[in-house]
């Protein structure tokens, strides 16, 4: 919620305990502009990837407009 100025709905989908890829992180987020969303996109992934949990598990983050 920080790094996208607002709140977020998250959700874990398609949770595997084997494979490449634990799952995807389904991730709603407040839009405003492309330029904006591309940059707080690129924060987070960065952030995720220095977090002591999630930077050990490796999932696949989908990002998606929230509803108002």
């Amino acid at each position: 919620e920080a790094v996208f100025g607002g709140y977020v709905v998250a959700r874990l989908a398609g949770a595997s305990a084997t494979g490449a890829f634990r799952g995807l992180l389904h991730l709603e987020v407040p839009f405003e502009d492309l330029e904006r969303h591309t940059e707080r996109e690129r924060i987070f992934v960065a952030s995720a990837a220095r977090d002591e949990v999630l930077g050990q598990v490796p999932l696949v983050f989908v990002f998606a407009p929230r509803e108002p």
